[in-house]
């Protein structure tokens, strides 16, 4: 629930840090964003001259009632 009281969708990401080693996971979290979160990271990046592949938001933000793998 975003401070002016409406409900907005997010995302829950599961982050894993790994060793570039061995491959073990050195340390975990999770982090909420939005769906404007992700438009801003793309926007950052183009700034600086990175390319992000083009999606089309019905195969990347479909809902699926399948559980996530």
């Amino acid at each position: 629930i975003l401070s002016t009281g409406k409900h907005t969708p997010t995302y829950t990401i599961f982050v894993q840090r790994i060793g570039p080693s061995d491959g073990n996971v050195i340390s975990e979290w999770t982090v909420e964003r939005r769906l404007t979160d992700f438009y801003t990271l793309e926007s950052k990046l183009t700034e600086f001259q990175w390319r992000l592949p083009r999606y089309t938001t019905t195969s990347l933000w479909s809902i699926s009632s399948e559980p996530a793998n």
